[in-house]
């Protein structure tokens, strides 16, 4: 997500972008990013890990 905020950075894009989206059209149309891993992996993780 990181790398998503960074890319971000180096746009002229003004309107609200959520990475964490699980629609990442806006992410992926503006600064070609898109997450390394699915929602459903990344909340198994979250859980996991508390």
């Amino acid at each position: 997500m990181l790398e998503g905020i960074i890319r971000l950075l180096g746009t002229t894009y003004e309107q609200p972008v959520n990475l964490g989206n699980p629609d990442t059209t806006i992410s992926r149309t503006i600064v070609d990013w898109e997450p390394a891993i699915n929602l459903h992996d990344a909340l198994a993780r979250t859980i996991h890990y508390y």
